[in-house]
């Protein structure tokens, strides 16, 4: 039984909380909603503290337990309590809790004050439910006679039926049961017209970065990650990802940026500079209370009209050449882009790409983009066929040969490496001569599988997986080429230039599995070999080598090529095209002008004028970006649009209009018409949502005000462990939201919010909430010790593919585990099996290694002391960086290279903590900046190294001194106290820190038993007496 207000209203909430699920009599909102509502309509109805409580619990009886129900000597059934009689034991729960007489009377009374309102009020009676009048018939009906009259003389009776009056207008708002959600304290929702505004503005945010990229005058953004990852581009798409926008309105205008880029490739910036001039011409209606469905219907009618135009003006090219109509239409899409300059360079080889592809099906995906750092853009090549980076070889392939004419390629999925037997494998031998006839066994087989692919005629061997060092020599004696660990893409994409099909076994390889080229070359491009397959029979596929100066640059390149080719292979299947600079949309402008005058009287109007009016963004802005007179060229070029002049546009090399339809200035009409779609029904999107509902953010595990339970801040970053549910009292409150046709009163009702805490402290006046009782420091952790290393929970699905597929040593998922690693870093989070790995693909691949990566691998490992993760990670290194480094802790000599130096000084702070000097721990990490420079990268080092500190001290003493704690974790005053109290759970008495019982520092006493032989135990006392005192 509580004995506190505090526990008494924790006590009635949780109850509510946890038993109100189920349906209220057969309606469609919950036992707890229904109480819910009822107490927000006696708030609203300005009704006092006690009379909401009354509202609140008045169905508490149905509530309670069987055990609760007996205390209050109730009449019960056998396995819950009866709807009958509810009223009668809620009352005498409430007076056993102490409440007052009023709230329990009314609680008690709320049944009988039901049937006296149906008995004179028949207005109440129609506005019950059809469950609630279901319910009245089993409580005996309206009043009549003698117990009529005797309600109507109860001093009570105006409240009781006050009280009872508000059930109806919770349960029907306009003869509907509203929804009630519930929410997270702290959320924030805002609604009507000054949330659309709102988010109009967040959206024109989002314009005003990026409309300056627009046109071949546009300028590059320079943005950077929050890993230091620099990205250089005028992609609209590319802006729009790497922008990380968190408006929810505002990431509307990324999605269709994104929608651009896959279905047409080109015109992602016009599509959200559009959407936003949208916005902001519509922007004035809303302001002045024009319905936003006036407004979608104007929009969605304007763009409609809009598409029609697009596709009556439109010119079929199927007459013209096809290479010469697609050259023009991807230099427009390069006119805007790094590379306009090499224009004509690239156009040959985007329209010759395209073209190479199966015409029926014209997958972009089969052209290969490979980039190689140096040189200059023209050194870049176009190979109709396959190309791709030398993979890993072993010992032997130097003597491989590396050109062939005419030669067969036999592709695998099939593995030719010599390894030992897996984990669990288990073979059992009685003599030698077995376990050599397996030797041997296992010899034969790689044996027959190389021979096999020699006698098939081969002469490049490729594989998805790995082809060891065996089988490299062996192939190398027979002049056959090998590759092991071939990305699939490509060898996918060697299967359609060159024929044949991957087998999955070598015994049954015939003539059709085979491909076949014109010609097979290794070749160095570069710092880089690649392997080239060209001249190849059935090549429906081929692939671009971009080379260029910075790593920034060549991805700028791919992705201005990208958008190429999607413009090309869109101009194939839709043979309609526009012109661009501005003309397109200046006529349909103008066409939109003139329709709104002649054919619309009504508000639409002006919806459909604000539309015509927003398509002269894309011409403006193409001036502004390139420095030309806005104002003067649109006035000319909606001069010329009256005139007729349908493909007048801007005009960029004599800075003025032009036809450009004969300028050449051409692009697909399919982007023109899916731009406008995507803007409007963006628009429309965003118009139609008039109440956006935030939850809080969650704070981080230190944020100040936040009462976590002890160590689930900790299970939370690391994804274990299970947080208990905070009480439903202190978290939410409710929100009535109604439908559209709800009456005038119900919705401003509706609209009001009744926080679920406001009614929680009518209950009572709570105290200020008392500090979680700290839990013992070792049930934080005991989740994260003695598990196997390869255990991550919170690891990616993309890392866990790679780990257990074929690519966890393929040189090209380098960059992800780095990411990865940084990712770890950032977030507090550790995964060894990963981290291992990727040291593994240092080893293999010793140029891709990064300093700043091996650091932070090893200062992550260290955060997981005593664990052997930093050995571990150790050994993987090369040998002349681990040479120096002495088992001792002795700091590293000068002189050395920086990472070795680096090595050596964390290698100093894993010996410090094995050996459990943790005073000379925090002192050495304080001697040399070199520390610091190392740890930042990690996110709470000192915090994880504190607290691994802390278990191992509570494993081993019961208690210490202040001042050697002190030394031991690095901290003092307040702090140490802090960290005691709040994060171990130990107790500071004066000078001395006691640590709680645990399993690991109890000392308990066994008795040890054992028989031993009479005569072992005579010698043992004799001998006892033979040696001196």
């Amino acid at each position: 039984m509580a004995t506190t207000p505090t526990e008494t209203a924790d006590a009635i909430i949780r109850l509510l909380c946890e038993r109100g699920t189920g349906d209220y009599i057969g309606e469609s909102i919950s036992q707890l909603e229904h109480c819910l509502q009822c107490a927000h309509s006696a708030a609203v109805a300005g009704s006092d503290d006690r009379t909401v409580i009354a509202a609140l619990l008045h169905d508490i009886g149905q509530f309670l337990p069987v055990e609760e129900a007996k205390d209050a000597r109730m009449s019960i059934g056998d396995h819950s309590v009866g709807r009958v009689g509810h009223e009668r034991i809620g009352e005498e729960y409430l007076k056993r809790l102490g409440f007052d007489e009023k709230v329990s009377k009314l609680v008690g009374s709320h049944v009988a004050a039901k049937r006296y309102l149906t008995a004179v009020d028949s207005s109440y009676y129609d506005a019950l439910s059809e469950a609630s009048k279901q319910s009245l018939k089993f409580q005996g009906g309206p009043f009549e006679g003698g117990d009529l009259e005797a309600f109507d003389q109860d001093p009570l009776r105006d409240e009781m039926s006050l009280s009872t009056y508000h059930k109806p207008a919770a349960m029907s708002f306009g003869g509907q049961t509203p929804t009630i959600i519930v929410l997270k304290e702290g959320t924030d929702s805002s609604q009507g017209k000054g949330q659309v505004v709102s988010n109009i503005n967040a959206c024109l945010a989002v314009q005003e970065t990026i409309r300056s990229t627009l046109g071949p005058y546009g300028g590059d953004l320079l943005l950077v990650d929050e890993n230091g990852r620099q990205t250089i581009t005028n992609d609209g798409a590319t802006v729009m990802k790497l922008l990380d926008i968190v408006h929810p309105a505002a990431r509307i205008l990324t999605d269709i940026a994104r929608s651009q880029d896959a279905e047409v490739g080109d015109g992602t910036t016009s599509v959200v500079v559009l959407a936003g001039e949208i916005l902001k011409e519509i922007k004035e209606h809303v302001e002045q209370g024009v319905s936003s469905q006036t407004i979608i219907k104007g929009l969605r009618r304007a763009s409609m009209m809009a598409v029609n135009k697009i596709k009556e003006i439109a010119v079929n090219t199927n007459e013209g050449n096809q290479r010469d109509t697609l050259s023009k239409l991807a230099g427009t899409a390069m006119s805007s882009k790094l590379i306009k300059r090499n224009t004509g360079f690239f156009t040959k080889m985007v329209v010759d790409a395209v073209l190479t592809l199966d015409q029926d099906d014209l997958n972009e995906n089969l052209i290969g983009v490979k980039k190689i750092p140096g040189g200059s853009l023209t050194d870049s090549l176009f190979v109709n066929g396959v190309a791709f980076k030398k993979t890993f070889s072993y010992a032997g392939f130097e003597q491989q040969p590396k050109s062939f004419k005419n030669p067969k390629i036999v592709c695998l999925n099939v593995e030719l490496e010599l390894k030992s037997e897996k984990d669990n494998a288990e073979v059992r031998v009685e003599q030698v001569s077995e376990y050599q006839a397996i030797v041997d066994a296992e010899w034969q087989i790689i044996y027959n599988k190389m021979e096999a692919l020699y006698k098939s005629g081969a002469k490049v061997v490729l594989s998805k997986l790995p082809i060891g060092d065996l089988a490299t020599q062996y192939f190398a004696d027979r002049d056959i080429f090998c590759a092991g660990r071939v990305a699939s893409a490509d060898l996918d994409r060697i299967i359609q230039a060159c024929g044949g099909s991957i087998q999955s076994t070598c015994s049954d390889i015939h003539p059709e599995h085979l491909g076949v080229c014109g010609r097979f070359e290794e070749k160095q491009i570069g710092n880089e070999r690649f392997n080239f397959f060209e001249d190849c029979p059935e090549a429906k596929t081929c692939t671009l080598v971009l080379r260029g100066g910075a790593e920034q640059f060549i991805a700028e390149v791919e992705r201005s090529l990208h958008d190429a080719i999607m413009i090309v292979k869109r101009a194939i299947k839709h043979n309609t095209i526009v012109a661009g600079g501005g003309a397109c949309e200046m006529e349909i402008s103008a066409y939109l002008h003139r329709y709104a005058d002649k054919s619309i009287s009504n508000k639409q109007q002006a919806i459909i004028k604000s539309f015509a009016k927003a398509l002269e963004v894309i011409p403006r802005q193409l001036c502004d970006n390139a420095g030309f007179d806005a104002t003067d060229i649109l006035n000319k070029l909606r001069v010329e649009h009256r005139k007729g002049s349908t493909w007048a546009g801007v005009d960029f090399v004599n800075e003025g209009i032009a036809d450009n339809m004969e300028k050449f200035v051409w692009e697909p009409a399919l982007v023109k018409i899916n731009a406008i779609q995507a803007a409007t029904e963006a628009s429309c999107l965003i118009l139609s949502v008039d109440e956006t509902i935030k939850n809080e953010e969650s704070a981080a595990p230190q944020a100040p005000g936040q009462q976590l339970p002890p160590g689930a801040a900790q299970r939370a970053l690391r994804g274990r462990g299970r947080v208990a549910p905070t009480p439903l009292a202190k978290t939410c409150r409710t929100l009535h939201v109604g439908s559209p046709n709800f009456v005038n009163e119900a919705r401003k009702l509706q609209r009001q919010r009744t926080s679920h805490l406001d009614i929680y402290r009518a209950l009572t006046t709570r105290p200020p909430p008392h500090p979680p009782t700290p839990i013992f420091l070792h049930d934080r952790l005991t989740d994260i010790m003695g598990i196997p290393f390869d255990y991550a929970p919170e690891r990616p699905e993309h890392i866990e593919a790679i780990l257990n597929g074929l690519d966890r040593y393929n040189p090209e998922t380098t960059t992800i585990f780095q990411d990865y690693v940084q990712q770890q870093c950032d977030d507090k989070t550790y995964d060894c099996y990963a981290n291992l790995a990727l040291l593994k693909l240092y080893q293999f691949n010793p140029h891709l290694a990064r300093d700043e990566t091996i650091t932070n691998t090893l200062v992550k490992a260290l955060t997981v002391f005593p664990s052997p993760d930093f050995s571990l990670c150790l050994h993987l290194l090369p040998a002349h960086i681990l040479q120096p480094i002495s088992t001792s802790a002795a700091l590293p000599a000068a002189g050395d290279a920086p990472l070795s130096e680096a090595v050596q000084k964390l290698a100093v702070l894993n010996n410090l903590l094995a050996g459990a000097s943790y005073a000379k721990f925090w002192s050495t990490l304080d001697s040399d900046d070199l520390y610091a420079d190392l740890i930042a990268d990690v996110n709470g080092f000192e915090e994880l190294i504190r607290i691994r500190i802390a278990m191992t001290i509570s494993q081993a003493v019961r208690e210490v001194e202040r001042s050697v704690l002190e030394s031991w974790l690095g901290l003092q005053g307040e702090a140490l106290d802090k960290f005691v109290s709040e994060v171990c759970g130990w107790q500071v008495e004066g000078s001395v820190v006691k640590v709680p019982l645990n399993k690991e520092n109890e000392a308990k006493g066994t008795m040890v038993r054992e028989n031993v032989k009479i005569d072992q135990f005579s010698r043992v006392v004799r001998r006892a007496y033979e040696l001196p005192a």
